[in-house]
């Protein structure tokens, strides 16, 4: 028996290196100012604040919290100077506020569940900065304009087809965020999502993780990462 796990923790051993030994952290979404002050009080930390705009067939969706009938959406962000694997949750009109540390932040999936399609998971091939600490920073929004096939996803598991784009509007977004957290307006900065489909869809291998530090140095700059 001592053997078979001893065998068994070897073959695991490099799946999880090559995985970056991350157990997937939860970051709920900040309510109210006391939370805000709370998590600007926390090391090395920013608030990161934007929302995802899931469109279906023209519409904007409303999104649940994983219970139906409405869709679900959660972003899966690995932040690449450490490879920590960060599962984000939104609001029910997409609006996300968190609390990271510095550091540059690869979305690399976004799980996507409704009553038709099941579970899903798109790439939307987007990353962001939060190059301070102590800050609140705007990353934008992130539109993802849903074509569903039903029909033939019934049969083959395929959700359809999602195309994304990153739109700045901090003329509505800051403003309904400075009237909710009492913040005022020049407290904010931005530091806006990019997306560029030279990303890999995944950073599961040492040769992908290193393809998206490469792309993300050149487009965002300033990175240090050296792994």
């Amino acid at each position: 028996m001592k053997k078979i796990f001893q065998t068994f923790m070897l073959l695991l051993f490099p799946l999880l290196f090559i995985a970056g030994c991350s157990i997937p952290t939860p970051v709920k979404n900040i309510a109210d100012t006391a939370e805000l002050s709370q998590a600007l009080a926390e090391e090395e930390c920013s608030i990161v604040f934007g929302r995802i705009k899931w469109i279906e067939d023209g519409k904007v969706m409303k999104l649940g919290d994983g219970i139906l009938p409405l869709p679900f959406v959660s972003p899966h962000l690995t932040k690449m100077d450490d490879k920590a694997y960060i599962v984000g949750k939104v609001q029910e009109d997409g609006v996300f506020i968190w609390s990271l540390k510095t550091g540059t932040y690869m979305m690399h999936k976004i799980r996507y569940r409704d009553p038709w399609t099941g579970e899903n998971f798109v790439v939307p091939k987007v990353a962001f900065r939060v190059p301070e600490k102590g800050n609140i920073f705007y990353v934008g929004t992130l539109k993802g304009e849903f074509e569903p096939n039903r029909w033939k996803g019934f049969w083959t598991g395929s959700l359809g087809n999602v195309t994304f784009s990153i739109q700045d509007e901090c003329d509505t977004d800051c403003v309904n965020f400075q009237n909710k957290l009492n913040i005022e307006s020049e407290k904010i900065k931005k530091s806006i999502m990019i997306i560029d489909p030279r990303l890999p869809r995944s950073i599961e291998t040492m040769e992908e993780y290193r393809l998206a530090i490469g792309i993300l140095n050149v487009i965002l700059g300033g990175m240090s990462l050296s792994h």
